[in-house]
Parts: structure tokens; sequence; C-alpha cells
């Protein structure tokens, strides 16, 4: 990790610090918030009505034009400010289904035949992997699991849903975006993008409210640069 992405860490911390999410401390414990009180909303919505009308095709290319805007990384570009992959195909996602044993959220589906993974934008972001590569986090990342999941010597709750989260992104990464299948019938998917040095969980009302709340930091960080340029 280098200096700038240390540094992009921190500001991302204060930029998240206005808007908590359950998680679990360096510790094991649990901390309690009003987000984990209550259904999950887009705790970012005040911030971002400017994007409440984009499909989530508009997300990703304005993701894409802005990840190339503030121009820290390298991405493989199959078209003009389009830095996503080709789309997945029914077949590929019908095999991972059946490979998995679960059927995908609807919105996780659409992302796929958008694009079949996605690079980070930002360098605190996970990179989304292509779907013959998803996989439930207890074969992906093991340990994550003994740590966090029902069976850690910690005192952690949500245990159960680390035991059964997909890992969907940031696999050999710092940070990864997971999909936790609902654990009956009423119940509906839960997203987390996941991070030691968060520490634990950030949860998301959707795949969408995700990329928007990554519009959000990417605007920021474009700011500043505009700022230290003048």
């Amino acid at each position: 990790m280098n200096d700038k992405t240390i540094n992009r860490i921190g500001l991302f911390i204060l930029f998240s610090a206005l808007s908590i999410h359950s998680c679990n401390d360096i510790n094991g414990n649990h901390v309690f918030s009003e987000h984990q009180i209550n259904p999950p909303i887009n705790l970012l919505e005040s911030d971002t009505l400017k994007y409440k009308n984009h499909s989530l095709k508009e997300l990703l290319v304005d993701l894409s034009s802005k990840a190339l805007q503030i121009g820290d990384f390298e991405f493989d570009t199959l078209s003009a400010n389009w830095i996503g992959s080709s789309p997945a195909t029914d077949q590929e996602i019908l095999l991972a289904e059946k490979r998995l044993d679960v059927e995908l959220p609807e919105d996780y589906k659409e992302f796929l035949k958008i694009s079949n993974g996605f690079p980070d934008v930002n360098g605190v972001e996970p990179s989304f992997m292509p779907i013959n590569e998803i996989d439930y986090l207890y074969n992906s990342i093991p340990f994550l699991v003994e740590i966090w999941g029902s069976k850690s010597p910690f005192k952690t709750l949500n245990g159960d849903k680390y035991d059964r989260a997909i890992l969907v992104g940031g696999l050999h990464e710092e940070q990864q975006f997971l999909l936790i299948p609902p654990a009956h019938e009423y119940a509906e998917w839960e997203y987390w993008k996941f991070a030691s040095w968060i520490p634990g969980e950030e949860v998301y009302e959707s795949l969408r409210s995700y990329f928007v709340s990554s519009l959000d930091f990417c605007d920021y960080l474009i700011e500043e640069q505009m700022a230290l340029a003048e």
C-alpha cells in the first residue's frame, strides 16, 4: 500500500464517519449504531440526490469517467470512458448460481450483464470479480470466517452472516465486497463492504447505493484535486 493510498484511506475513514454503519471493532466486539437497529437505508442519500435518477449502467459509466479523471491508475478500457468489462452471459450467471446453489440478487445480475467485473476506482474500493471467480467467503478467504464467523473466539455478532457470505469483490485485496444470502424466505440480501481498516462491515441498502457512495467519494477526490491545483 503506497503513501497516497494510505492518505486516501484516512480521508475515506473521515468521509465514512458521516455515515456510520454497523461494524465489529478491532477486538471483535460489536458496535451498535442507529443503522443497525433500523432497516438498512442509503445513509448518503442527502448527498447523492444528483444521482437519484441514474440507472445502474449510468452510475458505472460515471464511475469510469471519474476514475480516469482522478488518474491514479491505468485501466484497460474497452472504449472511451469505460473501464468495465464485457457483459456476462445468462449462461455464465446460471452456472454460477448452480455452483453456489443459490439464486443471486437481481441487481447484482443486472450489474453482471452490464460489466462482468469492475476495477477499484479510487484506491479504497474492492474490485469486483468476474462471475466465474465468485465463491463463498469460507472458500475464498477462510481466515476471515475464522476471525469473524460464528465459531470465532471473539465476541462477534453477525457471525452467521460471515459463515454464508459470498465474496464478489476484493479477492487478494485489502477490502472486500460481500453478498449475504437471506437466512429465510422473508429476509433480503445484504450488501457489505468489508475491510479490517474500517474495521468491520459497512452495510448498504443495495448494490446501487454502494456505487453511489463510490461516486460520492470520487467527487470528493476530484474537488480535492481541483482545490490543490488552484
